[in-house]
């Protein structure tokens, strides 16, 4: 018996190898949008340590920052131009606005991911398939705490010359 040889997309080969769920949800839960395929997925944290030169040579390192993580994923959907343009809408809106997003995938969860940028392309070489790159970096909320603040009314105005 000869084996069968049958070409799968790139799309194909790559959801299989990655597996399990991959969705895009708002703050609220619900999925964002729906797509076929993960092409790719491109996840990229970096931090820095200060140095600093120190009096007769040498330097001095300190105090590790952790820059935001960012995340570079590549999406496939199958369809025409009318049935991506509710998409392109949608994803036009996540970039110019603030809602934060999670993006699940089998490994890990992101959350508190803004879009920041995306891109795709419709071309005859990929048939009726749209792909689409999304740029994701985490945003770190933060609530300020004032702790040993002085009551406003112990506070004496610059204007008062008593």
């Amino acid at each position: 018996m000869r084996g069968l040889n049958i070409n799968l997309p790139r799309e194909c080969e790559v959801a299989s190898w990655f597996g399990g769920d991959w969705n895009f949800y708002d703050s609220a839960g619900k999925p964002l949008f729906s797509f076929d395929s993960v092409i790719s997925l491109n996840f990229q944290g970096e931090g820095s340590v200060s140095t600093y030169p120190r009096e007769g040579g040498g330097e001095v390192a300190y105090n590790k920052v952790t820059d935001p993580e960012s995340l570079v994923v590549t999406l496939a959907k199958g369809g025409r131009a009318v049935n991506t343009s509710d998409l392109v809408d949608k994803l036009t809106r996540l970039k110019e606005g603030s809602e934060l997003v999670t993006v699940s995938t089998p490994r890990v969860t992101y959350t508190n991911m803004s879009i920041t940028g995306f891109s795709y392309a419709e071309s005859p070489d990929i048939g009726s398939r749209f792909r689409c790159t999304l740029n994701l970096m985490k945003v770190r909320e933060v609530t300020a705490l004032y702790e040993g603040a002085l009551p406003l009314s112990s506070v004496k105005s610059l204007l008062d010359t008593s």
